[in-house]
């Protein structure tokens, strides 16, 4: 019964050396790490091998299982090699040539031939028949052990910084060579073979410390190695072993073989997740150098911190907690010190040393929010930062840390022990911590310096408000200004030139037409100016009760209806609160606008209605639309759409529209556009309706005239 389950084991490290080379030739694919998956596959394969011949399952194929099994041991022992000589350069040299010409030969000899080694089946168990070259293929595979410990050995001297890897790989042919020869050569030599299986084995275990130092120092940049994938199937490889090593033990008692399943079954519906949770958690911190999981970090630091009312201690245990999850071979905290709320310096906590808040390296981190490498600070910084610690590398990170106040701490990170430099992740995973800890070092701002500080900003925020106010008007104002001179300048140059033409009494009474019309319309320009640029026109203005329908029929006047078609639907009744006159330059504005945009003729209709406390007035026509680009513009001074060819212009020199914006404002009013190339243009207007409490306001609010 227990040599059925021992014979099992060869089967069981078989499928494990199987699937860690199998992991690893997935995860990175170079010259290193095909030598070692070569050896890790001929190991599994020898491991096979030596299954099948004790198991007897294919008992008709014993010499070429036999055979196998010894080319496996030079793939083994080829793939070590050639890993162990080119460590850690990654590339091919002459001993790798030479050892796969060599394997290649006694390969071939071993497969194709019987004149190396055979096996046959007889009475007392497996024969082995070694001919004559096996010697020399027994003095190969020894050899390739000598060099092998040279090679590592020569690593240990050119690699300082790779020691404590090499001592794994060390330890792997160390317990290869020693176990092997005393149980696999000396003992059977002297007619023991009882220990076999230990001899066997120890391969399997310098393998496992081959493949430890590799995935966990990260030799070869395999850094996950262990994923929800490789857990569960290991655990259901290792529930299905324990089902079949309980099953094996229990099959000699009929009564208890299907009550032992069932508990084994049981048993590995109960511990697969549990199982599974610690192969990605325990087992793969344990496993992997510099794994972590940020949750976690965050969840064990938030468990101290959030009740912490120290800063001094908060960094404190910061920095122990990334100590231990990186194994720093550097590390530095300076946290600000302050006198009841004013900053006075900064303390080195591990040094007991001041620095001033005026120091290169303070003003290094003052700005800066993220973390940073060391280059990203000033060289004066770097210079004092190396001053504080004279070990420090280039890979070190420095991490600032924020108060509404000012920079409350900075954490420098020094490399790490392993020498593997900080990664993308990492970076990231250290701005998260920043953004974490930041709120906490709010907490501990007191209320009287939060409230301090909210009111400075909302001044610094309304003064700014203020400032761009004032801009943006005087901006309006000397566009205005501006615009107006060169509009006036082509009434005064017609009024010049036609002053030069005057020669005789006829001429003067035939020019003081012109001179009338061309004054009447620089008076136009004028007036038109001034109720754009005017910002503070006097406020006391009478708003009376102005019917809607009044205003239409006055401004209607304007149209020509032979041209147009004017379609009205207007309500007797509609009263709004408002001046008749700005009323009427609104609805004037907005027929020159369509008549502009229907040359040839066309429709248009005026609507009012009573929509709760307002009154809707609708003013539409066919023209020839304003494009989309141009509709969020129409209100803006001096921008007309006469010029650019499209539908409704905002009269000639482009008030029109901005003056309707700015009366419909005073009237607590709102105006929008909607218009279709082609179709034409809809405006609609939002007044309030006049009330007996509006009667009793002579003027308007402030916030509508602004």
């Amino acid at each position: 019964m227990f040599n059925w389950s021992i014979n099992y084991i060869y089967l069981a490290c078989s499928a494990v050396l199987f699937v860690l080379g199998w992991m690893l030739a997935t995860s990175r694919r170079n010259f290193l790490i095909g030598q070692f998956v070569m050896a890790i596959f001929g190991l599994a394969a020898w491991n096979l091998c030596i299954f099948l011949q004790d198991v007897k399952v294919f008992s008709g194929y014993v010499s070429l299982i036999a055979r196998v099994q010894l080319v496996a041991i030079l793939l083994f022992g080829t793939g070590l090699f050639n890993f162990c000589s080119s460590f850690p350069e990654n590339r091919i040299n002459r001993w790798h040539i030479v050892t796969a010409i060599i394997t290649a030969a006694f390969g071939g000899g071993l497969l194709f031939t019987r004149s190396i080694s055979d096996a046959v089946l007889d009475t007392g168990g497996i024969r082995y028949i070694d001919g004559k070259a096996f010697g020399l293929m027994a003095l190969y595979i020894c050899l390739q052990a000598v060099l092998i410990v040279i090679f590592l050995m020569g690593a240990w001297k050119r690699h300082p910084e790779l020691r404590n890897q090499i001592r794994f790989f060390f330890a792997g042919v160390t317990t290869f060579v020693l176990i092997g020869s005393l149980f696999n050569m000396a003992l059977p030599a002297m007619g023991k073979y009882d220990f076999l299986i230990i001899g066997r084995l120890s391969s399997t275990v310098a393998a496992l410390l081959f493949f430890y130092a590799i995935a966990k120092h990260e030799f070869l940049d395999v850094t996950v190695i262990i994923n929800k994938q490789v857990a569960w199937a290991v655990t259901v490889a290792l529930l299905c072993g324990l089902s079949l090593f309980v099953h094996q033990l229990a099959r000699d008692y009929p009564r208890l073989e299907l009550m032992a399943t069932l508990v084994a079954a049981a048993v590995a519906a109960l511990a697969a997740h549990p199982l599974q949770n610690f192969l990605l958690t325990s087992a793969k911190r344990k496993f992997i150098k510099g794994w972590y999981e940020p949750e976690e970090v965050f969840h064990q630091l938030g468990s101290f911190i959030t009740q912490e009312g120290s800063r001094e201690a908060i960094f404190r245990k910061t920095l122990k907690t990334l100590d231990e999850v990186f194994e720093l071979e550097e590390t530095l905290s300076i946290v600000a010190m302050r006198d009841q709320v004013r900053l006075t310096g900064y303390r080195v906590q591990e040094q007991l040393k001041k620095v001033a808040t005026g120091e290169a390296l303070i003003l290094s981190c003052k700005d800066k929010h993220h973390a940073l490498a060391l280059d990203e600070l000033s060289e004066e910084g770097q210079e004092q930062l190396r001053g504080l610690l004279p070990r420090l590398r280039d890979r070190a990170v420095i991490l600032p840390f924020h108060s509404p106040e000012f920079l409350e701490g900075v954490l420098v990170l020094g490399a790490k022990s392993s020498g593997a430099p900080y990664t993308a992740s990492d970076m990231t995973f250290f701005n998260n911590l920043i953004n974490y800890l930041t709120p906490l070092l709010y907490r501990l701002t007191p209320i009287e310096t939060l409230e301090r500080l909210y009111n400075e900003n909302q001044k610094k925020l309304h003064d700014a408000e203020i400032q761009l106010l004032r801009a943006q008007k005087i901006e309006s104002i000397v566009h205005a200004t501006r615009q107006c001179h060169h509009e006036i300048r082509t009434p005064l140059n017609i009024i010049r030139l036609g002053l030069g033409r005057i020669k005789t009494l006829e001429d003067l009474e035939n020019y003081k037409g012109v001179a009338r019309e061309e004054i009447d319309h620089a008076i136009e320009i004028v007036e038109e100016t001034l109720a754009v640029s005017d910002v503070n026109r006097p406020t006391a203005r009478v708003f009376v009760a102005v019917n809607i329908g009044d205003v239409v029929n006055r401004c209607l006047r304007l149209v020509d209806r032979s041209r147009y078609q004017v379609t009205l639907d207007v309500q007797d009744t509609l009263t709004v609160r408002g001046i008749f006159s700005d009323l009427q330059v609104v609805l004037t504005n907005l027929i020159h606008n369509a008549m502009e945009a229907m040359p040839d003729g066309g429709s248009m209709s005026f609507t009012a209605q009573r929509a709760g406390n307002n009154v809707l007035i609708r003013v539409e026509d066919t023209g020839e639309g304003i494009p989309a680009e141009n509709r969020s513009r129409v209100w803006e001074p001096y921008f007309s759409g006469k010029g650019a060819a499209i539908g409704n212009s905002t009269a000639g020199r482009g008030w029109g529209l901005t003056i309707v914006n700015r009366i419909i404002n005073e009237h607590a009013g709102t105006i929008a556009l909607d218009s279709e190339v082609g179709v034409g243009t809809r405006f609609v207007i939002t007044l309030p309706v006049w009330s007996v409490p509006a009667e009793a306001s002579n003027a308007v609010p402030a916030a509508a005239r602004a």
